[in-house]
């Protein structure tokens, strides 16, 4: 809800559907398909659904039968996470098609990432991008227990360094 607030700051917004991937167990939760469009409805009269369930489509586009343009989306999202994850985590070195995608994002991702309220980016983000990365445990700021779930900002270092040819000093002790 913070991200709508930010990227849409002042204005009603209106969210006709909202569609999500069936590869996992969550079409069968009892409460996902729609607790968060009800918890959101309550909290902010600004924003309002038109379908009050999420829409579950296979993102196998030949197999969807219903929203096969849902599941392009969704591939094409997948596509994103993945280079996004890549920039930062370099999560399998092997694959030369996601490192081909990741190099092509990565001055996106790392400006989204160290200048996140940079207005005049000639990338353009500002307002439009957001990437942030919510912990499954504490973490540990200066020696003091942060609030568990607290989101926390990322980098991509590792990967700018490997993609500029910029060598690491390895330090032997």
């Amino acid at each position: 809800m913070g991200d709508l607030k930010f990227f849409f700051s002042g204005s009603s917004i209106e969210i006709l559907k909202i569609f999500y991937d069936t590869e996992g167990n969550l079409q069968n939760h009892d409460y996902f398909n729609w607790h968060c469009i009800h918890g959101i409805s309550k909290k902010d009269q600004r924003i309002t659904f038109y379908n009050k369930e999420v829409i579950f489509v296979d993102s196998d586009h030949l197999k969807e039968k219903h929203y096969s343009n849902a599941s392009h989306i969704i591939q094409l999202t997948d596509i994103i996470v993945g280079a996004v994850t890549y920039c930062i985590h370099e999560t399998n070195l092997s694959n030369k098609s996601q490192y081909k995608i990741a190099e092509k994002m990565l001055p996106l991702v790392n400006g989204i990432l160290t200048k996140p309220f940079e207005q005049n980016s000639s990338l353009g983000y500002y307002k439009k991008y957001d990437i942030c990365h919510f912990p499954k445990d504490h973490l540990l700021y200066f020696n003091e227990e942060r609030i568990q779930g607290e989101f926390y900002p990322l980098r991509c270092d590792s990967f700018w360094n490997r993609v500029s040819g910029q060598e690491l000093l390895n330090f032997i002790y």
